[in-house]
């Protein structure tokens, strides 16, 4: 995707802001892990995707929807490495 280094206005960094955060994240956030499938794993990163699509021009768009994937990345990661304990 190409970014572009312009400052994005404040009305669509708000609604893009709030789609990311509360509607992508909260959506994904509230699914159990022990749920999740390949399937839907990538369907959140299409999603992701779409959300940076429409704010493609400005870098602060994909930097934030990186950081958010990162984020379930990690928490991913976190769950099971305890799951793992668990079972021990």
């Amino acid at each position: 995707m190409s970014q572009g280094n312009e400052a994005i206005p404040d009305t669509k960094l708000n609604a893009l802001l709030n789609v990311i955060h509360n509607v992508w994240f909260r959506k994904w956030k509230s699914l159990p892990f022990e749920e999740w499938s390949d399937d839907q794993w990538r369907q959140l990163i299409d999603e992701g995707n779409a959300i940076w699509q429409q704010g493609s021009q400005y870098q602060i768009v994909g930097d934030l929807v990186m950081a958010y994937i990162g984020e379930f990345e990690t928490r991913w990661k976190a769950w099971c490495d305890e799951h793992e304990k668990e079972e021990k």
